[in-house]
């Protein structure tokens, strides 16, 4: 059973614009009808140190979830997407880039002498540093064999069918909004008439007016159609 602070999807990843100070959850109940109110409120506003206006916690979350969605329907940002993740896969490895490196060095140097030999300069000295230099190779691209056992590469179009099924996902449930807004949303930061979204996507920042906020009439039923 998930916890009531769980079901704030936002947590850890929204900002008070005033003073930079996290916004948390907050909740209040209707003193006539009993029903009760759910907020991000700024954590210095609640000890009377800013004047942040709380924000409506389901307004907010559905609108950030449909704005994420909106920003997956283009073609060209999945696009840019996979191709960020390809690269980055060979970044996590520090061992790998080094290997390959090495690699390409190894070939270089068997490539100049295979040239000089063929040229008639096959002298003992040589002949054996070329088999040196192939046993070094063999065993670079045994290294780097098990090196990518650890992390397996992917292609780039992979990711892209990764990406694209994020598109199917149900938004009307509250496990979908999370994976969307766990994957996607870096932070965002509320000022008095907007919000900045910073996305996990390569650091992209949109900027929504709260006008648009307020005025949203957005209710989670399920993937938008593609």
């Amino acid at each position: 059973m998930k916890t009531e602070l769980t079901s704030y999807l936002l947590t850890t990843k929204l900002f008070c614009g005033r003073c930079g100070a996290m916004m948390v959850a907050q909740a209040g109940t209707s003193g006539t009808k009993g029903v009760v109110y759910r907020y991000y409120a700024c954590v210095r506003q609640k000890k009377h140190k800013c004047e942040k206006k709380p924000v409506s916690k389901t307004k907010l979350e559905d609108f950030i979830v449909h704005k994420t969605m909106e920003f997956l329907k283009d073609d060209g940002v999945i696009e840019r997407l996979s191709e960020k993740l390809y690269e980055l896969q060979y970044t996590e490895s520090t061992l790998l880039p080094k290997l390959q490196e090495q690699l390409k060095q190894k070939e270089k140097e068997i490539e100049n002498i295979v040239n000089a030999v063929q040229k008639g300069y096959a002298t003992e000295t040589l002949l054996k540093r070329l088999s040196n230099l192939e046993k070094e190779r063999n065993d670079i691209n045994d290294a780097i064999a098990k090196e990518q056992l650890k992390a397996p590469i992917f292609t780039q179009d992979h990711f892209k069918m990764a990406l694209y099924n994020f598109r199917k996902i149900d938004i009307s449930t509250q496990d979908g909004k999370r994976k969307i807004i766990d994957t996607f949303i870096n932070s965002i930061y509320i000022y008095d008439d907007y919000m900045k979204i910073v996305y996990n996507a390569n650091s992209k920042e949109e900027v929504v007016s709260l006008e648009e906020l307020e005025s949203s009439t957005l209710f989670s039923n399920g993937a938008p159609s593609l």
